[in-house]
């Protein structure tokens, strides 16, 4: 599907799935395929790890701007140097808690893709209220394998009368869209 570089990079990600807690194949390639359809300008995602799904992001839409937030240090640096070994340029990688880092932004998003701490996903919700556009589509990975872990986020959308579905890809996904 990509150049044998590409593939080999992604190939050896997915060695490493348990240790970093990779997305599966399936939810990167449903993700690569929506981000290609859709072609979002701005791209959010929310725990970056070892940066298997950012790549994929970026392969689905090469021009989008991407930004990637990871708290964890180790993860980052290794998330760096997969990028730069992919030669994948339009990711701006920001180590920080999540919590502290999407207030600042002046942007919309167009596209978010939550995978950090569970228990979070309802304050991420929360905080993004504001920062997306008016078609932006929020895909939240864990949605069966953490389904407690995530309920509040899942109360908090029906108090707010947003719709979503629950697509049962990988770890499942909540799938939310604004527009």
């Amino acid at each position: 599907m990509f150049p044998d570089r590409i593939n080999y990079i992604l190939e050896n990600l997915e060695q490493e799935a348990e240790k970093y807690a990779n997305i599966s194949r399936e939810t990167a390639i449903f993700l690569f395929t929506l981000v290609k359809l859709l072609k979002p300008q701005r791209i959010l995602e929310i725990g970056t790890s070892n940066g298997y799904s950012s790549i994929w992001l970026s392969l689905g839409n090469p021009q989008a701007e991407i930004i990637t937030i990871e708290k964890n240090p180790e993860r980052t640096h290794k998330a760096l140097n997969n990028f730069k070994q992919a030669s994948i340029t339009n990711i701006e990688l920001r180590q920080g808690n999540a919590l502290e880092i999407i207030p600042s932004f002046n942007k919309l998003f167009d596209f978010v893709f939550i995978d950090g701490t569970k228990a979070e996903y309802i304050t991420y919700l929360q905080l993004l209220k504001t920062k997306l556009s008016n078609k932006a589509v929020i895909i939240c990975d864990n949605a069966e394998s953490h389904k407690e872990k995530i309920q509040t986020a899942k109360d908090y959308l029906k108090e707010q009368q947003i719709t979503y579905t629950i697509l049962p890809l990988g770890s499942g996904l909540l799938v939310i869209g604004k527009g």
